[in-house]
């Protein structure tokens, strides 16, 4: 009695816990269950909560028969040959979920594997960029609009309380967090957390310890919202399982000159392969690219581009938790490039890059790099792919899917 009329709030504070406790466990466990079936049955996942959260990539995570897909905003274009779509009945003995907005950074993707950590270990995935994340003069404004779109803070939270990795590597991932700083402008624990953690000096570690349950607490909580928001919206969905229609294998020459008729059906023939809505809107722009490029100019553009240590940051989390990913690019659009004024020769430091990039990760790495000059195999100049295109990238997932069983 004394410690109630000494400290009444803490009696009202474990009244409050006990009464929410049921009803917390009970979302959870209710949204598990909902999220697993989803996964399972190839539900159409609600794209924002996918991204941003981490409960659906979990659930996916746990089975042998989904494979995840992390890139941008070619992942998140709807096309019936794009992964998601193309194995959504497992015709082969998988599906796949696709993770990425448009113009997901690749410090963001980095940020979403950290986040999910050891979990990825021994799991496949897979990991979609190109080369217009791979240039030097990105303008600041539009990259941190982006950042701020695609940004995560239960993953920053993740990484900060509750991730996995080793230390070396969460300070590096903390570290590039708050370089952007503005997302955490409202979240002052997480930024607290991140910063300590960013420090390897004692103080900064005695700092860390005291700050950990507090953001612990508030881990918790992120993920309990995580949940309700997947309950919420799985179940606003509605319950639309896709048949599973294993059979005969796939006849990939077939399929890819069909994809490849049907997009220069809606090209109308153009000069660069730009389809007609593209041709519409970029003409102009394109026709403005004549002769503003150079080779020298572009190496040095390419060579200088911050974004090579993203990419670093985002292979080294790969390796340190043991996962099995697969790299692919999306290629160049040669005929716009040449156009523009470089050469294959002189883009080819772009594709070297990343092939040392991968090789020193002992990642795999398709980067269609002989499928620049093919103007059916991009939608247009920003990395988009072509049905023809997506033809080859679900060829290119089948076979690793298939290889590693």
């Amino acid at each position: 009695m004394r410690l109630a009329s000494r400290h009444p709030h803490l009696w009202s504070l474990a009244l409050g816990w006990l009464l929410l406790a049921p009803g917390t466990l009970t979302v959870r466990w209710v949204a598990q269950r909902l999220e697993r079936d989803a996964v399972a049955h190839g539900w159409r996942l609600p794209s924002d909560e996918t991204n941003r959260g981490l409960a659906i990539q979990r659930a996916g995570l746990r089975r042998n028969d989904v494979l995840i897909l992390f890139g941008s905003s070619e992942v998140a274009r709807q096309s019936p040959f794009r992964a998601m779509e193309f194995y959504q009945t497992a015709p082969t003995g998988f599906r796949v979920i696709g993770v990425g907005a448009r113009g997901t950074p690749l410090a963001v993707t980095a940020f979403n594997l950290g986040a999910l950590g050891e979990e990825l270990a021994g799991r496949r995935i897979a990991v979609s960029v190109s080369h217009t994340f791979f240039h030097e003069g990105v303008r600041t404004d539009t990259a941190n609009d982006i950042f701020l779109g695609t940004f995560s803070l239960q993953h920053a939270s993740q990484i900060a309380f509750g991730s996995g990795l080793e230390m070396p590597l969460r300070r590096r991932l903390a570290a590039r967090i708050l370089q952007q700083g503005a997302p955490l402008d409202d979240e002052p624990l997480i930024r607290a957390g991140l910063r300590r953690l960013a420090d390897s000096s004692l103080a900064s570690r005695l700092a860390f310890a005291a700050l950990r349950p507090a953001g612990t607490v508030q881990l918790s909580v992120l993920e309990v919202e995580d949940h309700f928001r997947a309950l919420r919206d799985l179940a606003a969905a509605g319950r639309t399982p896709a048949p599973a229609t294993q059979g005969a294998p796939i006849d990939w020459a077939v399929l890819t000159d069909s994809a490849e008729r049907l997009f220069k059906a809606s090209a109308s023939n153009d000069r660069f392969g730009l389809d007609d809505a593209h041709s519409v809107e970029f003409r102009e722009a394109v026709r403005n690219l004549r002769g503003t490029r150079s080779d020298d100019a572009w190496r040095r553009d390419v060579a200088n581009a911050p974004t090579w240590s993203d990419l670093d940051l985002l292979l080294d989390v790969l390796t340190s938790v043991e996962a099995r990913p697969l790299l692919l690019n999306v290629p160049y659009k040669g005929p716009i490039e040449d156009y523009a004024g470089t050469s294959s020769k002189g883009r080819r430091i772009y594709y070297d890059s990343l092939r040392a990039k991968a090789a020193r990760a002992h990642v795999p790495l398709r980067d269609f790099a002989e499928y620049e000059g093919d103007r059916w195999f991009t939608r247009d100049h920003y990395a988009h792919l072509s049905p023809k295109g997506w033809i080859y990238y679900d060829r290119a997932l089948d076979e690793f899917v298939q290889s590693a069983r």
